[in-house]
Formats: structure tokens, sequence, C-alpha cells
């Protein structure tokens, strides 16, 4: 709707996306995009000029806000919620979350429940949980609180008595790629719509009204409810119409109903294609399209052919062999399909964290004949910052022992290394090092005091540290100087990695010293920059990811500033507040970057592809199922309009249906890895193959069957390289093995063919020899009588102090004390 329509724009165009887009704000062309939350702050803004960029109410801020006013609060009592979540004593942790969670369930109450927020302003309360309301209070103060329900109610009367000037508005808005949008929301772009131009583009899967339809269950629970004596059952006129659109589309039905109640349309138009059928997946659309169930009247059971292969379910034993079937699938695809290209597909996946090593593992091991490019999106910088994953290690030293393993994982960084000066063959060397010098655990003595156990410096990294500089100093490492043993192997060309090494060590011990004390936000702001200026030096290859991690500091800093909270916190506290700005910080970038995009199930993602793959679709996954918390008066009380995760992923999937445009490919883990037996798939997943199993049918066989493929346990089983098996591989190593086998004879060939000589030292064998040979026969056996010698693995860095000697040990020390008392005895009697 909109009632200004002026080809000239006063302001730049608008274009509102939905949180989560494939579009991140950009300014090009006098165009902005910013999100719904954005874009009605903005507005705000332009309006009432008292307001400021960022609202105290937003939950980064109003958490700090929060922390600061609940100990007093919960002093006063009548606070029994945060008083059990307290019980067992004043912890700054626990302070911290309870506070981020209240700050969250105050801002959903901002957008969905303004009308509760002012009459607890104005002195009103929840019967159930009255402390609610005593909180806000104390937040909101005095006067007409800045959050958004507030500046809500000004706006609105503002545009109700024509008090809005239009040169602060944009000449028009667009609003795309939005399952859905709350009350607020609608409230703001109805009152817009007398100023501006207002364009609501939306994804509708049905040209029927289905605002009246309701799924099988839903209408059990209806029937459950009215029932009554002399109850004639369609009297109800409870309509499935579609049952995929009844069960997946409740989200986006009482959205539509929304607008068509709140909004006045000066123009509609639609843009539906023509409905087909020569596929299953166009079949299942076009019933979705016509609002029509199968078997009906107007749609018998349909015919789908054996080579429809349009629609189709992996099992699969893990994430690992859902990627690999994912790449084989792919490539036959490309086979098939000459002119389909990487950027045709999309793979969406419910958690994207947990499957993204799988695709990097897969889709970048295979030789370049069988290279597929790609792109991940939606992964939040904590799995994929390595920059990140270093600084939090930093920060987790006081947490443990300073274990030698632990240090020298900091040092592997790629990004510390480098500032450190070192080369990863100058870690090979620190590495031995370290383990002949037998450091274990603990920076020095008084370190080790507050783990509690005695002050000693044996086996700490002060101990090791002192060898290594005495050693490079004198090289000489058979006597004590001043109680310590030089440890003479360093020589003088390991000069520059000795220095560098000693130079991270103290660095990076003094630091784990200072993470012990407790700051204000400001001042642990402070300090984490210093940190991240000594072990991160700004280079090309690390620049984004290191002024990423900048920026979560600098935030930490004005969050807290802004809320006026001066109180010190330990490390717990920003740690925590870091890690889950990274986790929630996810980016874009990759998506339609070129190659099949990888990302996660989130709006607008379910755009218009020639293949849709949706991975990770397993059981209890996806929809998820969100705990709130047991005072969070949305979920008491639930409204229409309100928010449900659950019900957005179930439109999510629906979306992603009506994307296909030639192929839908579904995998999931059906077998388990243990022992085979079959796992349930989402349930989502389960309700389209019901829609199908009754509405459509093959020739002959079951057409379950044809659709749902079970893949086996390895990837190199037999049957994928066997005729008429139904599964297939692209692999020419799994096949080359399968040949290799195949040809071989199945009789074992003697290792040693002749008898071998035997040799003087046959009849004397020690006990030594004994043991050696009753544990590993094998290797006995090739070492003595054949001289082959097999190579071990290097064994992981040792974190106990050794209590015992070792048989290499205890040989190493009597050696060497006969080889002293030998020289000592020769100079005596010279």
């Amino acid at each position: 709707p909109g009632s200004d329509r002026r080809a000239e724009p006063r302001h730049a165009a608008l274009a509102v996306f939905a949180p989560g887009g494939a579009l991140r704000r950009v300014e090009q062309r006098r165009k902005s995009f910013p999100f719904p939350n954005a874009f009605i702050w903005d507005i705000f803004r332009r309006l009432l000029s008292d307001l400021p960029r960022s609202s105290a109410f937003e939950p980064d801020i109003l958490t700090w806000r929060i922390m600061a006013v609940l100990p007093e609060l919960i002093e006063k009592g009548g606070f029994d919620a945060p008083c059990r979540y307290f019980r067992s004593g004043s912890d700054p942790l626990k302070l911290y979350q309870f506070a981020r969670r209240m700050a969250d369930l105050f801002d959903q109450y901002t957008v969905y429940r303004p009308e509760m927020l002012r009459a607890w302003e104005q002195g009103g309360g929840d019967e159930d949980e009255p402390w609610q309301a005593v909180l806000w209070r104390r937040l909101a103060g005095e006067g007409r609180p800045a959050h958004k329900g507030a500046v809500l109610e000004t706006f609105l009367e503002m545009a109700g008595q024509g008090a809005v000037s239009q040169d602060q508005l944009p000449a028009r808005v667009a609003v795309f790629g939005i399952p859905s949008l709350p009350p607020m929301h609608l409230a703001v772009f109805q009152a817009l719509a007398h100023y501006v131009e207002i364009n609501l583009f939306l994804l509708n899967p049905s040209r029927e009204y289905w605002g009246d339809i309701v799924s099988a269950r839903e209408a059990m629970r209806r029937k459950r409810q009215l029932s009554f004596d002399g109850f004639i059952e369609s009297d109800l006129y409870l309509s499935a119409g579609n049952p995929l659109l009844a069960s997946l589309g409740g989200l986006g039905r009482d959205f539509f109903r929304m607008l068509l109640e709140n909004l006045d349309f000066e123009e509609e138009h639609s843009c539906f294609g023509e409905p087909t059928e020569n596929s299953l997946l166009h079949a299942l659309q076009s019933d979705i399209l016509m609002l029509r169930e199968r078997p009906g009247r107007n749609a018998p059971r349909l015919m789908v052919g054996e080579d429809d292969l349009s629609v189709r379910i992996h099992s699969c034993h893990s994430p690992l062999r859902e990627m690999e079937v994912l790449h084989d699938q792919l490539l036959d695809l490309f086979d098939s399909s000459a002119d389909l290209k990487p950027n045709d597909i999309v793979v969406m996946i419910p958690d994207i964290e947990t499957y993204a090593p799988y695709i990097s593992a897969v889709f970048e091991g295979m030789g370049d004949e069988h290279r597929i490019p790609f792109r991940i999106a939606d992964r939040g910088m904590r799995g994929q910052n390595e920059v990140a994953d270093a600084f939090f290690k930093i920060l987790a030293l006081p947490g443990g022992r300073c274990g030698a393993a632990q240090v020298l994982d900091i040092l592997e960084a790629p990004a510390v290394l480098r500032s450190a000066g070192m080369t990863t063959g100058d870690l090979d060397v620190v590495r031995g090092w370290v383990r002949e010098t037998g450091i274990r655990w603990g920076i020095d003595a008084q370190d080790r005091q507050r783990h509690g156990v005695p002050a000693y410096e044996q086996n700490s990294w002060r101990a090791g540290l002192d060898r290594l500089l005495l050693g490079y100093a004198c090289g000489d490492g058979d006597r004590l100087l001043d109680g310590i043993l030089p440890f003479a192997p360093v020589e003088g060309g390991q000069a520059h990695p000795l220095g560098s090494f000693v130079d991270f060590a103290e660095k990076l011990f003094a630091v784990a010293g200072g993470l012990h004390k407790s700051r204000s936000a400001a001042q642990w702001a402070d300090f984490l920059e210093e940190v991240l200026d000594l072990f991160f030096q700004t280079s090309r290859d690390f620049e984004e990811e290191l002024e990423a991690l900048r920026q979560q500091v600098r935030r930490l800093r004005e969050h807290a500033g802004a809320a006026r909270y001066e109180t010190e916190i330990p490390l717990e506290v920003v740690r925590n507040c870091l890690d889950e700005a990274l986790q929630q910080s996810a980016s874009a970038h990759g998506f339609l970057a070129g190659g099949v995009t990888f990302c996660a199930l989130l709006p607008m993602r379910a755009i218009p592809f020639r293949v849709v793959v949706l991975a990770g679709m397993n059981d209890g996954v996806f929809p998820r199922t969100p705990q709130p918390a047991g005072f969070d008066l949305i979920a008491r009380r639930p409204r229409p309009g309100d928010r449900s995760v659950r019900s957005e992923d179930r439109y999510l999937f629906l979306e992603a249906l009506v994307s296909a445009r030639e192929q839908l490919l579904i995998s999931y883990v059906g077998q388990s890895v243990r022992d085979g037996s079959s796992l349930p798939p989402s349930v989502l997943v389960s309700e389209l193959l019901d829609v199908i199993e009754r509405g459509f049918q093959l020739k002959e066989g079951r057409l379950l069957d044809q659709l749902v493929v079970e893949h086996r346990l390895q990837a190199f089983h037999p049957a994928y390289f066997a005729e008429n098996s139904g599964l297939f591989s692209y692999s020419r190593e799994n096949a080359a093995a399968r040949a290799a086998r195949l040809s071989a004879s199945r009789s074992p060939h003697s290792l040693v063919s002749d008898p071998l000589e035997e040799t003087d030292d046959m009849n004397d064998v020690s006990v030594d020899d004994l043991v050696r040979f009753f544990r590993h026969p094998t290797r006995f056996f090739l070492d003595r009588r054949l001289g082959i010698r097999l190579g071990e693995a290097q064994a992981p860095l040792d974190e106990r102090e050794p209590l015992e000697l070792d048989g290499l040990e205890n040989f190493r020390l009597m050696n060497a004390l006969v080889e002293d008392h030998l020289v000592e005895r020769a100079h005596f009697h010279d």
C-alpha cells in the first residue's frame, strides 16, 4: 500500500531483508538493505531526533544494566525465580547468564507485548511473575523509556496526527525475503504507507485461499474441544486442503491472515506459474499450489515413472557418509545434465557448524577430475576464525595447569607461530626440547601452589627454560650449576628458535598471571587488546579474522560503557560474553559466491535453485525444539503472531520444497554406525513420505523403496561397484582397491619362503628378549631375524610428572653412571 508514488526519490530507496538473509547491509546507487529491526529503529530516529543510535534496551546493553541492579533487588525479596537460580551463592558467571536471558526476554516483550510493559510502567504487574514488573520498572526509570514498544506509541501518534514530514522518509520501501513479521512491524508499515510507497514481495506457496485450512492434528484437537451432544462433524468445516501445506505452512497461514486483517492493499499482483505434473517433485508442488489432496475427487493417485529421479532420500550412517554420497550424487547430476552448473545447486543444512568439517574433507579431498567448486556460508566466527581459536586457548590458561601440550598447542597456531618469528621446523625442535628437559606442567613453584600441591619447580616450565638457557650459555650438561643441570644439546645455530621460544613463553606466562585478576569491562577490553598485540601481528592472511576479534573486544567496552557498568568481573564472564558474540556473528560470506552453495536453513535461503539438497535432516535436530524459560510469559500465554522457532523451521522446509526447480535431494543419518539399526529421519521428512505414499504409486512395486536409498557403512563397499545394485561411486581409488581384491588370490602367501639360517645369538636369550617376544612376536621376529625395524609414531607430550624411570631412561641413567665411574677411575689411576 502507498499513496506517494512520485518518481524522484527524496532519500535513498530502502529494501528490508529477513534476518540471516542472503544480502547484508550495503550502500549502492542510493539504496540500502537493512534488516527489519534496524530499519524501524532508523525510521524512529529520523522522526524523533532525541533517540540515540543504540537503544539502552538493546539486549547487548540491557544485559549489563540488569547485572547492575539485579543483586540489589534480590536482596529486597520477592524475586523467587532468580533466588532459586542463585541458590548456591553469588556467582558472577551465573549472574551474567541470567541477565543475558532476561535481556533477550525483555527484548521479545518490547516487540510482542508492548502493552504489558506499558502496564508495568504504570504500576501493574503479572500475577505469576511479579518480580519481572519490578525489575522492568527499575530499568525503565521515570518518564517515557526509549524502548521499541514505547517509541512505537509515539510514532503511531505522530503518524495518526499527520505530524510526519515526508522529507525525513525514504521515497519507497520494498520488503522481501521475509516469511513473517510481528504485529509491531506491521503497524509501522501500515502507518508509513500513508506517506511512502510500501511494496511487499511475499512467497505464497498456494494461489488459492488457504487461511482456514488445518492439519489433521489440529482438526482432532478442535473436534475434542467442540464435542457436544448432537455434534455433526461436518458442521465444523475443518478442511485440510493440501496436507503438506496444512502441516508445514502454519506460520505463513497466520501471517497472510494478519496481512489481510491489518493492512489495506491498493494493488495486489499474483505471479504464479502454471502447474505441471511431469515429475514427482512438480506434482507435489502443483498439489500445494492448487490446494488439493491425493487421492481425492479431482486428484487421483498419480503414476510415477521408474526413471523419475526428481525426489530422492538417502539414508546414511554418519555425516561424513552423507557428504560422500552427496559428492557422488552431484557428479552423477553433472554427467546426466550437461547444462547444470555448480551454482545451480544449494545444500541447506540445519547444523552447518557440525557438517562444515566433513564438507571440507570430502569436497577438498578429491582430485582435479572430480573436484566440485563450493562455498560454505553462515558459519559463526568462532568455528572458522583461527585467530579466535588461538585467542580463546590463551584465555583458557587459568582454567588449566599450563601443561606441555596445552602451551605448545597455542604456539602451533599459524598466526601465533608467525608472530613469534618461528617456523614449523623450529616447532619440531622446540617439541623435542620440551620432551627432553622433562617439562610436564605448571609455570613455576608458585603456580603449582595455586593448584593445591607443594611448591616445587621440578618438571615445570621455569625449570625447563632455565635448563635450556643454561645449556646454551655453558654447553656442559654433566655438572649442576647452582642446582640446575644444563641441557647440553642446545647448539649455537639454534639461538634464534631458542630465543623466540623463550620470549613467547615468558609473554604467555605473564599474560596467564594477569588473567587471574578481576577487572571492569573497560579494563578487560584494554587488557585483551594488549594480548592481541602481543601474540598476533597484523598480516594479510589473518587481517580480517583479527579485525573481527578486535571488533568484538571493542563492543564489550562500548556495551558495558553504555550501561555504565563499572563493577569488576572475572575472566569467566568476559570469556563467555566474547564466545557468545562470536558464535552468533554468522557471516553470509560465500552465499551465491560461485560453486555449490552450502548454507544453513535460514529465511531467504530457499530461493529457486535447479537442485535443492537438504542434508542433516535427522530426528530431533530439525525442526528445532527450544525450551523456553519457566518464567517466559510469552510462552506461558501465547498469541497468534508470536514467534515460534518450530513453526519457522516447518515453514522453511516447505519453502525449500517449493523452491526446487528440477530435483530435491534429502539425506539424513538413518542407520546406526554401531550396529546398523534403523534411525528415523526428521518428522518433516516422514510427513513428506506419508503424503507421497498416499498420493503416488509405481506401476509395479512400492514407491518408497525407489525413493529411499539405504547406503552402506563404508564408501568402498562392493555394492557400489556391482551391477544392478542401485548404488554407484565415482571414486577411482575405491574401485582400484576393489579390483585388486577380486584379482588377488585368496590363499595366504608366506612372508618367508625358505627356512632362515641359524645365528650364533639364537641360543643365548635374555629375559628382556623373552619379554619383548611375548609382548609383540611379529615385531620381535621382524627386528631380530629379518632386520626390519617398524617405525613408531611420536608419542604425545606427557603432562604427568615421572614417579619412576621407564626402561629406556633407566638404561641411559645407568649407562651414564657407569661411564662417569670409569672416567673417574681412570683419572684416579693416572
